[in-house]
């Protein structure tokens, strides 16, 4: 049996003209045969977080992932951080080494205090520089336990790269506080730097041990930064 095609009646097609009938026949053409349209499938795409890519049916996208190499340099010392080891040397009466569990060696100026300098590179040692050297020896013989501590208030490290803090052991809570007290050494701030936590007390100390001619006091004019 001959299927009957579906036609478009020729009334329609008089009285509406050629082009409106062909969009309206079509339309109808549609409804009639049953066409459905079809659901397109999104494209699809892949994320890497290890690769930091995207990959798809499109040009591929390099995320920038942070990395060391790309996130902000620690300080050497952080300001406000305490260091722990043991002796390893001492140079003078305001600077020593210590050596950490990691087997790393610090070197530290003790912070707030200036000794005189011992003799070095053909210069002789300054008045009560000897002195000085002989009393950090002696309260921080090598392997002794000792303790750092930086100051919010100042810098952690100097200009060549030592590390600035307070120092303490069991027997003595403060070694630049007792290198005052006892006239080797005396209270400095550089002259650019602003005052450390400790400088009033450091600066008090002095002026008793300066006018009580103790240690290094009673034969120096002067001690720790001198011209």
């Amino acid at each position: 049996m001959r299927r009957r095609t579906a036609r478009l009646p020729r009334a329609l097609a008089r009285t509406l003209g050629v082009p409106i009938a062909l969009a309206v026949g079509c339309g109808w053409w549609l409804v009639n045969t049953g066409w459905r349209p079809v659901a397109l499938e999104p494209p699809q795409s892949t994320w890497s977080a290890d690769q930091g890519t995207v990959n798809g049916p499109f040009p591929a996208i390099t995320t920038q992932p942070a990395t060391p190499a790309t996130m902000a340099t620690p300080a050497t010392t952080a300001i406000g951080t305490t260091i722990t080891g043991t002796v390893y040397s001492v140079a003078d009466g305001d600077t020593f080494t210590l050596q950490t569990s990691a087997g790393a060696k610090v070197r530290v100026r003790i912070l707030g205090i200036d000794a005189a300098e011992v003799a070095e590179n053909g210069n002789p040692a300054q008045c009560g520089a000897v002195a000085a050297q002989t009393s950090m020896r002696n309260l921080l013989p090598d392997g002794t336990p000792v303790t750092v501590t930086t100051d919010p208030a100042s810098d952690s490290t100097d200009r060549y790269g030592r590390t600035l803090g307070y120092a303490s052991t069991a027997t003595v809570p403060d070694l630049g506080l007792y290198q005052i007290e006892h006239g080797f050494a005396e209270a400095w701030v550089p002259t650019s730097a602003a005052h450390n936590s400790r400088y009033a007390q450091y600066k008090a100390a002095q002026a008793t041990a300066q006018a009580a001619k103790t240690g290094a006091w009673a034969t120096c004019p002067t001690i720790g930064r001198q011209p």
